[in-house]
């Protein structure tokens, strides 16, 4: 977690469809930015092609991959010229179109009952996997094995009720092998029973993503079992049972002990309540340790702790070990070799409240972030920061300390532990335990900042102030001299220090001071206050920051801080975290693309972490109109426009790295536009 908070900034991606929703305030003269015509921007081409656009999308290597109703095109998105066409891929919906992370490789279905599944190369158009030509009935699961470059599909073979693992070569399409023998040794109805509970659930009795040990071996896990299977034959190399009802599985792995593998499985058991409220469920987590050779046990017996399945920090003298918890939870510190726990009383562990989300390795000791949900005092989600001396496995302090927001980042200065979070910005004293700067800096979910030399800006939204920390003497510094607050009542995307000026800027806003504080500009552009409008264009910026944090090794951090600044429950959490996921892993997976597409990759991705000088705005124009702008992040102004017309529901797509723009202005014709 030690990420600056100038890189966070700038890969932070914070969802802002939800203030599209509100109703929009009355706004002053001096807030809006000049409103002078601005000429509409001229396509650098314009494509007619053979059917109606349905929807399109900017693919991993930032092809323009179009649905018309007549089949799928890729097309140059900087010539504007067909690279190739799939005229039988009807039926494809925008709703199941998936990007395998890591790769040119997009995954489309028709989105039916018993779904039409194709996954395919964007960049020349090469169908992979196509589940009706396969004779697959039902795809149920699909998953990328990067070290072997294919794809480990399970579905169900025509005529065959057994669940199916299918492997295909990811750079040829060529099917490997088959294997439906991951039911062996259970009885036939058992069998018919699971085969038949799989295809009406869509559910194919993995419980986690497999984890490739060479490219020659993988792990999968079901419900039951937990297998090591060839990639190059699909034989089963050895089989040890899984926990008992298990629900979800996980594997862990450390450089430590090549030849081990760690095994968490997180189990629900259902509980008769004497309570008027019925019934209830516990859950635990189940770690253990297996030889990656036969899977035979290294620990005597599986650590067991009350909660869910979390992740597992792994030391010089062990496992860290923390289940996810509602309430008090445990820390274990457990030996890798024996899995004996070190820490607490017999070795029962530290209790804390929570379970870990985020931990540091600082000079003062092990940062630890916990967090759990409150829901049952109506308080939300908690977190607590704890600083744990390792050598002694006990806390520095009687009492963590309650936090503000999730945490960004730590590190410890002159004056103390440094800790920035979603919404707030202080420092630790690390003899008390004690905040030193009293309230600090304070912005419920609406926190940027920015580091440069000694210092750390900081703007917190709700109050509309920044403020100048100085890290080597621990002073902090209001340096607005009047609250500057986002119209539309905005989340701030980030903030940016460019030469002598820092900037703020958002959906609708951009905001810039001097260095001093001097405001510069308060620029804002009315937003069309229709979210359908503003999809794409959060897309491309979830893209271009999750691409940028994959180039920067920080990907997990960035998004995890971006997903916490959306509305619980929300459709754009959901998709924040998948992104999170997806692009966690995307870094191993581009070391493994094929020679042809490797180096593309990696220049795009790298390309994505430049932070352009302009920001993508939807604004509202004269007589009704809409249009996507070109606002300068140095004057606010718009630099350029295109002109969507009073289209309500208009169907394009952004490419924020290479900042180009996609439109369909008539029916069958696709227009590019470069920014």
């Amino acid at each position: 977690m030690r990420l600056s908070a100038r890189l966070l900034s700038q890969l932070t991606v914070i969802a802002v469809v939800v203030s599209c929703l509100l109703v929009q305030p009355p706004v002053s003269a001096a807030a809006t930015a000049a409103t002078e015509s601005v000429p509409a921007l001229a396509p650098a081409w314009s494509l007619r092609l053979d059917g109606e656009v349905e929807w399109q999308r900017v693919a991993p290597l930032g092809h323009l991959l179009v649905k018309t109703s007549n089949g799928l095109t890729a097309i140059d998105p900087a010539r504007g010229r067909v690279l190739w066409t799939h005229a039988d891929l009807d039926g494809l919906t925008q709703d199941h179109y998936e990007e395998i992370a890591g790769t040119s490789l997009i995954s489309v279905s028709d989105g039916l009952a018993r779904p039409r599944v194709v996954i395919l190369d964007s960049v020349d158009g090469l169908i992979v996997f196509d589940s009706r030509a396969a004779g697959v009935t039902q795809v149920l699961s699909r998953h990328f094995l990067p070290k072997g470059r294919a794809l480990l599909l399970f579905g169900f073979r025509e005529g065959n009720p057994a669940t199916t693992m299918f492997l295909v070569d990811a750079e040829s399409g060529r099917l490997r092998w088959e294997n439906s023998r991951l039911a062996e040794g259970a009885g036939k109805v058992t069998q018919a029973l699971a085969a038949f509970f799989q295809a009406a659930t869509n559910q194919s009795g993995i419980v986690g993503e497999p984890m490739e040990v060479t490219p020659e071996t993988f792990l999968v896990a079901s419900v039951t079992d937990i297998y090591a299977v060839g990639t190059r034959t699909g034989s089963i190399v050895w089989k040890t049972a899984n926990s008992r009802d298990t629900r979800s599985t996980r594997f862990y792995a450390t450089p430590k002990n090549p030849g081990v593998v760690y095994v968490g499985s997180e189990t629900v058991m259902s509980m008769a309540s004497a309570s008027s409220t019925g019934g209830g469920e516990t859950i635990h987590a189940s770690y253990s340790a297996h030889r990656l050779a036969d899977g035979a046990a290294v620990w005597s017996r599986p650590v067991r702790l009350k909660g869910g399945l979390n992740d597992v920090i792994f030391t010089g003298d062990g496992l860290i070990l923390s289940p996810q918890t509602s309430g008090k939870g445990k820390i274990l510190l457990c030996d890798d070799a024996t899995g004996e726990s070190r820490w607490g009383k017999k070795g029962k562990g530290i209790e804390i409240l929570g379970g870990i989300i985020n931990h540091d390795w600082t000079r003062a000791g092990l940062v630890l972030t916990t967090g759990y949900d409150s829901a049952w005092t109506n308080k939300g989600r908690e977190y607590h920061l704890s600083l744990i001396d390792t050598q002694s496995g006990t806390p520095r302090f009687e009492e963590p300390l309650r936090l503000r927001g999730r945490i960004v980042s730590t590190r410890v200065i002159p004056s103390g532990l440094l800790y920035t979070t979603t919404s707030e910005v202080n420092v630790l004293d690390l003899r008390s335990g004690l905040p030193i700067l009293g309230d600090g800096v304070r912005s419920d979910d609406s926190l940027v900042t920015v580091e440069s030399g000694r210092h750390l800006y900081a703007y917190a939204a709700r109050e509309g102030t920044l403020h100048r920390l100085d890290m080597e003497s621990g002073t902090l510094t209001t340096l607005s001299r009047k609250p500057e607050r986002l119209e539309e009542d905005e989340s701030p995307i980030a903030i940016e220090m460019q030469g002598g000026e820092i900037t703020v800027f958002s959906s609708q806003n951009v905001i810039s001071w001097q260095r001093d504080g001097t405001m510069r500009f308060h620029a804002y552009h009315p937003s069309p206050r229709l979210p359908v409008m503003m999809r794409a264009l959060l897309r491309a910026q979830q893209v271009r920051m999750g691409m940028a944090a994959v180039a920067a090794g920080a990907a997990g951090a960035a998004f995890a801080s971006a997903s916490t600044r959306l509305d619980p429950g929300s459709a754009e959490r959901a998709v924040t975290a998948a992104a999170a996921t997806g692009y966690a892993q995307a870094g191993e997976q581009l070391t493994n693309l094929s020679a042809r597409y490797g180096e593309a990759a990696r220049t795009r991705f790298k390309a994505s972490a430049s932070s352009p000088d302009f920001v993508f705005m939807m604004v509202k124009q004269d007589r009704g109109q809409y249009g996507l702008a070109k606002v300068s992040k140095a004057t606010g102004r718009i630099e350029a426009v295109i002109n969507l017309g009073r289209d309500k529901e208009p169907i394009y797509e952004v490419d924020a790295v290479s900042n180009l723009i996609f439109y369909r202005p008539a029916p069958a014709i696709v227009a590019g536009y470069v920014f």
